[in-house]
C-alpha cells in the first residue's frame, strides 16, 4: 500500500515536470516568434481569412493589376514590394482562388519547375521555383510559387525579382530570407 502511494507521488511529480517543460517551451517559442518579427507590419485579409507579416519598409498594394508577375492570372489580393530603382524590384504576391492544378502543370511543363512538398504552420504546401535569364541588361528573373489549399480555396504565395547585371548575390539572399520569414508568418485566421 505504501509502495503504491510512493509510485503515485513519483508519477505525479514526473507529470508535473513534463507539463512545466511543455508550458515553458511554448512560452519560449512565442517569445522567439515575437522577436523574429519585431518591427514587422501585419496584413490581414478578412475576405479570405488569412494574415501575414511583412517588413515596414516594403509597400503593400491591395488588388494590383491582374497582369502582375509572375504571370497573368486572377487579381492578386495583396502585393508587397520593395523597389530599389525604377527597373529593379522584389515583389511578393498573395492570391486566392487560383487554379492550382493548372498553374502547377503549366509551370512544370513550360518552365521545367520542380515541385517540393512542405508545410507552412502545419498546412500542406507545394513550392515551385524557377530562374529565367534574359536580356543583356538584366541577369535574372527569379520566381517561386507556393500553393496551399483551405476550404476548397487554392492560394498562391509567389515572389519575383528583377535585377540588373550588377546585381549582387547578397541582394537575392536577403530577399530569399525575407520571403521565407513572410511564408512562415502566413496563417489562416478562421
Amino acid at each position: 500500500m505504501k509502495a503504491k502511494s510512493v509510485t503515485t507521488i513519483i508519477f505525479s511529480i514526473i507529470g508535473i515536470v513534463f507539463i512545466a517543460i511543455a508550458v515553458y517551451g511554448a512560452a519560449k517559442k512565442s517569445e522567439s516568434d515575437s522577436e523574429k518579427y519585431k518591427g514587422w507590419k501585419t496584413y490581414e485579409n478578412k475576405e479570405f481569412e488569412y494574415e501575414v507579416k511583412y517588413l515596414p519598409d516594403w509597400r503593400a498594394d491591395i488588388k494590383p493589376h491582374p497582369d502582375s508577375p509572375p504571370y497573368p492570372g486572377p487579381p492578386t489580393d495583396v502585393s508587397f514590394f520593395l523597389r530599389s530603382s525604377e527597373n529593379e524590384e522584389c515583389r511578393i504576391n498573395i492570391t486566392a482562388n487560383v487554379d492550382k492544378e493548372k498553374e502547377i502543370a503549366n509551370l512544370k511543363k513550360y518552365h521545367n519547375a520542380k515541385a517540393l512538398k512542405f508545410k507552412i504552420n502545419n498546412i500542406e504546401a507545394i513550392r515551385l521555383s524557377l530562374i529565367k535569364y534574359s536580356g543583356k541588361a538584366y541577369v535574372a528573373t527569379i520566381s517561386e510559387s507556393i500553393y496551399l489549399t483551405k476550404n476548397n480555396i487554392d492560394y498562391r504565395i509567389s515572389r519575383g525579382s528583377l535585377f540588373k547585371r550588377e546585381f549582387k548575390a547578397e541582394q537575392e539572399k536577403i530577399f530569399q530570407e525575407t520571403f521565407e520569414k513572410l511564408i512562415q508568418s502566413f496563417k489562416f485566421t478562421e
